[in-house]
């Protein structure tokens, strides 16, 4: 099953589902998140005075798209711009004292039909100093990178991020210190190669650790070289990973073409091997094609890619997953 999407600018956004099965109800995987942020919520609030602070940083954000920047202290009115589909609101500021970090909170906020939104800020916490070790031998990778979503929103993959990178090493490497708000947010790691291979992992947490601890060989996949026949009408992808994978909910495969045309794939991952349908003329894109990335994810929250095939996308806002990438990671989507 494929679909073309065409934009108003004449872009093709297509997408092939394999092993479709009768009764299935399939969602072309777009994220409401990539909209343009259009519709203006007017919002209040008032930021409490931090004894000591020498400086304030800090953001209001929508849920799927639009953020406003916060300076602190004392009340602030503005209007934000959120996607069209936001329900909510939520702040977090920092506050940096010759002590340490604090970090200010609010809860989800809904967004109110009339009038200003107003959000209330809880009183003002110390910082969790978080330090995370990956040990193995990464000196394969180009760096490392460690990223902090805080709060309720972090489960749809919004939230201000609290990020450290680090530099590989051949048996431990180090990132951070992060100072972290002392609440429950999504945590992910992540190595790169030159030519955005990468290897990465997500997780959630209910509070920030001081020390996080990973092992490259067990807790990431193993990284995977592509090989691209672009050959048209049916263009093939093969890859080989440094070591076996199970329990693949999905592998996502994008191809572009040409400015124009972005072409994605989703298979089960019992093959090593991906091959694009044929199509009818008016459909085929023209060539060369390029490879933009190659995705194998296993999750945490699917039984397979029964469970996954419907909505492909649903495994990067899925909480808990690992993923290899042969590109730029995390693409395959629109």
């Amino acid at each position: 099953m494929t679909v073309d999407v065409v934009s108003s600018a004449g872009l093709h956004y297509m997408f092939t589902w394999t092993g479709v099965r009768s009764g299935d109800q399939l969602l072309f995987p777009s994220d409401v998140r990539y909209v343009s942020a259009e519709t203006p919520v007017d919002v209040e609030l008032t930021i409490p005075a931090l004894t000591g602070a020498s400086s304030y940083d800090g953001h209001v954000e929508c849920d799927y798209s639009g953020m406003h920047d916060l300076i602190g202290p004392g009340p602030q009115s503005f209007t934000m711009f959120c996607n069209p589909a936001a329900k909510a609101v939520q702040a977090l500021i920092r506050g940096s004292t010759p002590q340490g970090d604090y970090f200010a909170a609010s809860q989800v906020t809904s967004i109110v039909t009339s009038g200003p939104t107003t959000i209330t800020m809880d009183a003002w916490q110390p910082a969790i100093t978080n330090i995370t070790t990956i040990h193995g031998d990464a000196t394969a990778f180009e760096y490392a990178h460690a990223n902090f979503r805080w709060g309720e929103l972090a489960a749809a993959g919004i939230g201000s991020r609290y990020q450290s990178t680090g530099t590989p090493m051949a048996t431990a490497t180090m990132i951070g210190p992060t100072s972290l708000p002392n609440i429950s947010g999504d945590e992910r790691f992540m190595l790169v190669k030159p030519k955005s291979h990468a290897v990465a992992l997500r997780r959630p947490y209910t509070a920030p650790s001081t020390t996080t601890e990973l092992t490259l060989d067990t807790d990431f996949l193993p990284s995977v070289a592509a090989t691209v026949d672009a050959s048209l009408p049916r263009p093939v992808v093969s890859w080989v990973a440094e070591r076996p994978i199970t329990d693949i909910d999905v592998v996502i495969v994008q191809l572009t073409f040409d400015q124009f045309v972005g072409w994605s794939i989703a298979s089960d991952g019992t093959s090593s091997m991906v091959t694009f349908p044929e199509l009818p003329p008016d459909l085929l894109p023209t060539g060369p094609a390029s490879l933009r990335a190659l995705n194998i994810v296993v999750s945490g929250e699917f039984a397979g890619y029964d469970a996954v095939r419907p909505d492909p996308h649903a495994v990067w806002r899925s909480r808990e997953f690992r993923v290899t990438s042969n590109g730029i990671p995390f693409s395959g989507t629109y």
